[in-house]
């Protein structure tokens, strides 16, 4: 292998790990833009958009969580997906989003049309999981949220949602009311606590 090719190599293999990397990371283990886009062309890197690539060997890299990444990456720690985009994820509404959603601290902007940001202050540490390189909204998180951004989401999304989980079993009062508490949302969700308890909100 010439030695040039084979530096090349070398420097994808550090990329594995990460899965998703920037122009940033790329360079700092030795690639150029150029060379990307050369590896872009012979798919053997797989172009996000934004700046991001992502190795297609990477470690823990599920295809629909690409976009996720890059989301969480592109708007910084305090990020996490939210909105539309967890709903469906937690099966709590059948269609899929037509863009990524995700909880922004107040001063995070985008003009981007691939994300639809909920600028929030909520704490973005509270009810989050963790997977690695992005951040989830977990269920509960998720459903009353929707009543937060009702506004935005449609109070119909907010209740079908929260009446699902509960008839699925994915969650239950107790929990979505801890949620609620813990994010500081309880009164915007108290005043719906009886429809979603009702059974013609199905």
């Amino acid at each position: 292998m010439p030695k040039r090719l084979s530096h090349v190599q070398a420097a994808l293999d550090q990329l594995k790990a990460p899965g998703v990397f920037s122009l940033a990371d790329a360079a700092a283990v030795g690639i150029s833009q150029p060379t990307l886009s050369r590896l872009a062309a012979r798919e053997e890197v797989i172009r996000l958009g934004d700046g991001y690539y992502a190795h297609p060997e990477g470690e823990d890299m599920a295809p629909g969580t690409f976009q996720w990444i890059v989301a969480c990456a592109r708007f910084g720690p305090r990020s996490l997906i939210g909105g539309m985009t967890a709903l469906f994820h937690y099966h709590l509404i059948p269609q899929v989003p037509n863009q990524v959603w995700v909880v922004v601290p107040p001063e995070k902007k985008s003009t981007n049309s691939l994300y639809r940001c909920l600028r929030s202050t909520h704490d973005p540490k509270v009810c989050v999981e963790e997977h690695g390189r992005y951040r989830m909204a977990t269920l509960e998180r998720s459903i009353v949220e929707a009543f937060s951004y009702q506004a935005k989401m449609g109070l119909r999304t907010a209740l079908t949602a929260a009446r699902r989980a509960i008839k699925d079993d994915l969650t239950d009062e107790r929990r979505l009311y801890k949620a609620a508490e813990a994010l500081g949302v309880w009164t915007s969700v108290s005043k719906h606590w009886e429809a979603i308890r009702d059974d013609r909100f199905d």
